[in-house]
């Protein structure tokens, strides 16, 4: 977004009281590009640059943008677009014109009546996916080693994939976080294992948090167990000392059972991308006879907050643990988990 906004700001006529010098939007693009993460730009890109286009094809400016251009451009797509995704171009519109230190039209009362309307008109819940219980996880893991011959390329991306799958539930981790994850980002302590995340995507400035991990009671649920195995697994394939293994935790292994090591000129190592946590998660639970269009890598998120609260935790302590900001998104998970619990209609005597 904040590149085509600059460009698009020299090249478009603006009145002359309004015009902007363009290395101050190229500047100002710059600090709302490093503000926002690489996915999060990307999409916030495509949906200025649809703007624009529409602007183009109906000779309207879009920096700055009047209301009634914007009212229009929201109708024109109500009912076309999801209203998320109009919602969004919305959003990137109103901060398009205050990196450009411009009133943005999306605030004005007119404009704000117009999506108030369409969100009315064309409201559709979210399609959330199904979260992954404790019972479900069993049935994920069951198949899966617990350890036995690495040699074998199924085995390595099963000790793999339960140490993903179990620390992801248990740290109630995006996939991002999950494919992110160093080896050093996983600490060995008494009580279990301390998960450092450097950043996410509510912590962008990277801030960083940690999560306790403890012990299971079932070894075969144990992410502490999981973990540790795997980590010494991957240090023996990569032929080096346990203590001196570095890089990313969770890494690709081809059918042959060859994973991803360390590149000698810099030492990184290759590492698994979000999209592919997202289909381990999908195929281990297409494995387990649970449909892969009802789950995703987000399952085992909201299957901790929805298990967890199901259990009697509290809300504060499922919001502290998952790092939810947002009371509304937490709850949602957790009113799942408690459905049955203390359930008025239990109480009907029937």
């Amino acid at each position: 977004m904040p590149a085509d906004i600059a460009a698009r700001a020299v090249v478009l006529p603006v009145p002359v009281e309004r015009e902007l010098p363009a290395a101050l939007l190229t500047r100002a693009a710059g600090y709302a590009a490093a503000a926002r993460a690489t996915s999060t730009k990307a999409a916030y890109a495509t949906d200025w640059r649809h703007f624009c286009d529409w602007c183009d094809v109906n000779r309207r400016r879009s920096l700055p943008a009047a209301p009634e251009t914007v009212a229009a451009y929201l109708s024109a797509f109500a009912g076309v677009l999801a209203t998320s995704t109009l919602g969004r171009r919305r959003t990137v519109i109103r901060l398009a014109h205050r990196a450009a230190e411009l009133e943005p039209p999306t605030d004005v009362a007119a404009v704000r009546e117009v999506w108030a309307g369409i969100r009315r008109g064309h409201h559709t819940a979210a399609a959330a996916k199904t979260a992954l219980w404790t019972a479900d996880m069993a049935r994920l893991l069951a198949p899966l080693p617990a350890f036995d011959d690495p040699t074998d390329p199924g085995v390595l991306i099963g000790l793999r994939d339960r140490a993903l799958l179990l620390l992801g539930y248990a740290a109630a981790l995006r996939r991002s976080e999950l494919a992110a994850l160093d080896v050093d980002d996983v600490v060995d302590n008494p009580h279990g294992l301390v998960v450092r995340i450097r950043s996410s995507k509510t912590d962008q400035d990277g801030t960083g948090a940690e999560v306790g991990i403890p012990h299971a009671q079932q070894s075969g649920m144990c992410p502490v167990t999981a973990v540790r195995t795997w980590r010494a697994v991957l240090a023996t394939r990569l032929g080096v000392a346990e203590d001196h293994l570095t890089g990313a935790l969770f890494r690709p292994i081809d059918r042959h059972g060859h994973l991803g090591a360390p590149r000698a000129a810099s030492g990184a190592s290759a590492r698994l991308t979000p999209a592919a946590v997202r289909l381990i998660v999908r195929r281990r639970c297409t494995a387990a006879g649970l449909s892969m269009a009802d789950y995703a890598a987000h399952s085992l998120r909201s299957g901790f907050a929805t298990q967890a609260s199901a259990n009697g935790a509290a809300e504060r302590d499922v919001m502290r643990h998952g790092r939810w900001k947002s009371v509304t998104v937490a709850r949602g998970y957790i009113r799942r988990g408690n459905l049955f619990t203390d359930n008025a209609a239990g109480r009907l005597g029937l």
